[in-house]
């Protein structure tokens, strides 16, 4: 069975925790609006890491502020998205 990509986005997100909220006790819908905004650009997520790099970030400074999510959890969100989402580039 293939996951949604809400679903796989949720998953890596919640994962990495970027705010690091739900390692404090947040509700595990925490991260659900900023797992929409990111599902939207899910196109941009196949082009390349960097690419969904920016994508993450945009979203989380949105949200959030700028450098509350450090660079190393956006380079590691990066890498997982895009090695979920950019398998369908070529397809």
């Amino acid at each position: 069975m293939i996951d949604s990509p809400i679903h796989t986005i949720k998953s890596i997100i919640d994962t990495h925790d970027p705010v690091e909220l739900l390692e404090i006790g947040a509700p595990d819908d925490e991260y659900d609006a900023e797992i929409k905004m990111i599902e939207k650009r899910k196109t941009e997520l196949m082009i390349s890491e960097e690419s969904a790099r920016e994508v993450v970030r945009e979203v989380f400074e949105y949200m959030f502020r700028k450098g509350d999510v450090s660079d190393s959890k956006l380079n590691q969100i990066a890498v997982d998205l895009h090695k979920c989402f950019g398998a369908f580039a070529t397809v």
